[in-house]
């Protein structure tokens, strides 16, 4: 699974007990598939889903989609011409307009623009959509494609990520039915409940599966917080990995290699972030996160939108690690 980030809490033994427990799940690698909700620095599952059992793959998180990817050229300028310090002549098809758009934000709020130096060839070995949509396996929702890219505009003078996250959703339509044969989540249906492309044994090609509503005790492949999109390219050794997800808008929670667990109060002990649900996080006991201007620490201390800098919750910066080496933000 990927989209995991680093960890920099100081709370070193917490950490050990995470790290030992997910080994323990048959290497389980933790993340999501989300609305792309803010890419946590504590590595939390809160988007969407964590799939066991060898790994998910998030549907277009800050740092996900690098799975298969495909050596389709990738964007620029479809007309022949060149973006910003831009490269000329690399077309990505419909998806131009937005592969523009990014790499434009991009180069104007990242500090250092080397990485971004060929950002629209390289985009399809980040998003590996590019690929199907190029190939006709994926359509594309013109309304909600047009809001990603009139973000990313705005987003080249803000330089703040809060608008690019809640726009650029719902811009890939997957049509392939619960059975069907998929390489990437993206291309199942996820109009009515969250969904998994299960990859089996190293295969190339999955199955769209739908994820089951966790009750408590269901074994668990992950938590979906309230109003996040939880869908995952999953990839497993055989069937018997979970995909089973549990909802925070039923008071549940996934402990990982567990079953679905009531969510803590604010106050009660935790010992996952995921435990106090997408207003809190978890020190020892679940704490509400701060609001804009609060005092903060770190960046899972703060409320969805928002970083921690210079002690303060304050808008999340465009310029972040994945951003600045071409990696959108949110995209599925």
């Amino acid at each position: 699974m990927r989209r995991v980030s680093p960890l920099p809490r100081s709370l070193a033994m917490k950490f050990t007990v995470r790290v030992s427990l997910l080994l323990a799940v048959s290497s389980a690698v933790y993340a999501c598939s989300s609305d792309s909700a803010p890419n946590d620095a504590g590595g939390r599952a809160g988007a969407g889903g964590v799939a066991g059992g060898g790994g998910t793959d998030a549907p277009g998180g800050s740092a996900g989609n690098a799975g298969a990817a495909d050596s389709a050229g990738a964007a620029g300028n479809g007309e022949g011409g060149s973006g910003e310090g831009g490269e000329a002549g690399v077309d990505a098809g419909p998806l131009t307009p937005m592969v523009q758009a990014f790499c434009g934000a991009a180069r104007s709020c990242c500090s250092s623009g080397d990485a971004l130096a060929k950002c629209e060839r390289n985009f399809s070995a980040q998003v590996d959509a590019v690929a199907l949509v190029l190939a006709g396996k994926l359509e594309l929702d013109p309304t909600a494609l047009a809001a990603c890219v009139a973000a990313y505009q705005s987003a080249k003078s803000t330089c703040t990520l809060a608008e690019v996250r809640s726009a650029c959703h719902g811009v890939f339509v997957g049509k392939v039915p619960d059975g069907g044969s998929c390489s990437s989540v993206l291309e199942c249906d996820r109009g009515s409940a969250p969904k998994v492309c299960l990859r089996l044994g190293g295969e190339v090609m999955g199955t769209c599966v739908a994820a089951a509503r966790g009750e408590a005790g269901t074994v668990c492949a992950g938590s979906c917080a309230r109003g996040e999109i939880c869908s995952t390219t999953t990839f497993a050794s055989d069937a018997s990995v979970p995909t089973a997800l549990c909802h925070e808008e039923d008071g549940l929670y996934c402990p990982i290699g567990e079953g679905c667990a009531p969510l803590a109060a604010e106050g009660e002990e935790c010992t996952w972030d995921e435990a106090c649900g997408s207003a809190g996080f978890c020190v020892s006991t679940c704490n509400p996160k701060a609001q804009l201007g609060a005092p903060c620490q770190f960046d899972y201390g703060c409320a969805r939108g928002l970083a921690c800098r210079a002690g303060k919750c304050g808008a999340e910066p465009f310029e972040t690690g994945d951003v600045c080496l071409g990696t959108p933000p949110a995209l599925d």
